[in-house]
């Protein structure tokens, strides 16, 4: 299939994330022989046939005015329509471009007319009790998408979305929770969400302030527990499912923290948990989809063996798994549940600046040329 991405013009931010990523494999590739940070994985012939036959079911649901129908309160939410069409954008086509290229369009036109005065991207009559989940991922969208077209409807939709993000940073301790509002305590999923999207939005061009980065990167070190787990509120200090223990990984990541003590130890039981939870029928079902496109970019900015043990293993997983009519079901609907399995399945296409590996190759060659412990002495990371 030919990408609408080989001949797009390329505005300077992704030639500069370009330039990096070609940096870090020539990196990766010398001096130290055996130790690159991610082995090459193409996708096999029986993966790019489920990814496309995922995509094309999305294509053909979609809505005119550029939404999906889900379950409950999950039809015409920006959230879903955002992933969606970053699914789209995954597979290589870009606004007005390639195969989908009219998909996204449409889902642009959509989330950018439900961007609200003050920033907030929601349907009228949208649930603002849960409303920044939604807003995260339709903000990483528009994140996505300005970096690859500098169109300035995008940026300005862009630069409020982001300022919403930072006036709703919680006073108390710089994380976030499901309503647009600095009051109350945050949760460790919310949080993730608009840490993934400042930064796609920062990778965009989008200012956003160093101590706004700097609360949430806090928030997220003080969620980890001392066993690599995350708690879901930092009061309760209670033990988080594999799905959190995936999105404070990838948080960790996408804040640039590739070889913080926190990372270190969430990685020995996130290489210790994968294993079991890569089912759909396990503990983790009813958020199997949110799970994994967390697990997924955390196995994948780890590298080595954590991605080559994952990667082939969730493949298969989401083949047995996939719908005749090429979607996946999910509790919160079909649309959402195939957005998310196409997006975990294209990440080593690296279409997606958000998705792209760069300080996390540097880190790994690092930690490989730590001398090990001595025998029967285990690192301890201070806590």
């Amino acid at each position: 299939m030919k990408h609408a991405i080989a001949d797009c013009r390329l505005p300077i931010a992704d030639f500069r994330w370009a330039i990096a990523a070609c940096v870090a494999v020539a990196v990766a590739s010398m001096g130290m022989a055996g130790t690159s940070a991610l082995p090459k994985m193409e996708l096999s012939e029986k993966t790019k046939g489920v990814v496309l036959s995922g995509l094309r079911y999305l294509a053909r649901t979609q809505n005119r005015d550029g939404s999906w129908s889900g379950r409950g309160g999950y039809s015409r939410n920006v959230g879903v329509s955002g992933l969606a069409c970053m699914a789209f954008m995954a597979n290589g086509s870009q606004p007005g471009q390639g195969e989908f290229g009219e998909q996204i369009d449409r889902g642009l036109d959509f989330v950018l007319t439900n961007v609200r005065r003050d920033g907030f991207i929601t349907v009228p009559g949208g649930d603002t009790r849960t409303g920044m989940y939604e807003h995260g991922f339709a903000t990483l969208f528009l994140g996505e998408a300005y970096g690859m077209t500098q169109r300035q409807d995008i940026g300005e939709k862009l630069r409020l979305a982001v300022a919403l993000i930072q006036r709703s940073q919680k006073a108390v301790d710089g994380g976030w929770r499901y309503e647009p509002s600095p009051t109350a305590e945050s949760d460790i999923s919310v949080t993730v969400c608009q840490v993934m999207a400042l930064r796609s939005a920062r990778n965009a061009g989008i200012k956003v302030p160093k101590e706004c980065i700097d609360r949430a990167i806090a928030y997220v070190k003080q969620s980890c527990l001392a066993d690599g787990s995350f708690c879901y509120m930092v009061r309760s200090r209670t033990r988080g499912s594999y799905a959190l223990l995936s999105a404070g990984v990838s948080a960790l990541y996408g804040a640039g923290e590739y070889d913080c003590p926190e990372l270190k130890r969430s990685l020995r039981l996130f290489e210790q948990d994968t294993p079991r939870n890569v089912s759909r029928h396990g503990a983790i079902s009813h958020y199997y989809a949110y799970a994994h496109y967390y697990a997924s970019q955390a196995a994948y900015h780890a590298g080595g063996h954590y991605w080559s043990g994952y990667y082939p293993a969730v493949c298969k997983e989401l083949a047995d798994s996939q719908e005749s009519n090429g979607s996946w079901q999910d509790t919160f609907g079909e649309a959402y549940g195939t957005a998310m399995a196409c997006l975990v399945l294209q990440l080593p296409y690296q279409y997606l600046p958000i998705f792209q590996r760069l300080g996390a190759d540097d880190a790994a060659l690092k930690r490989a040329a730590e001398p090990p412990a001595p025998k029967g002495e285990e690192p301890v990371d201070p806590q």
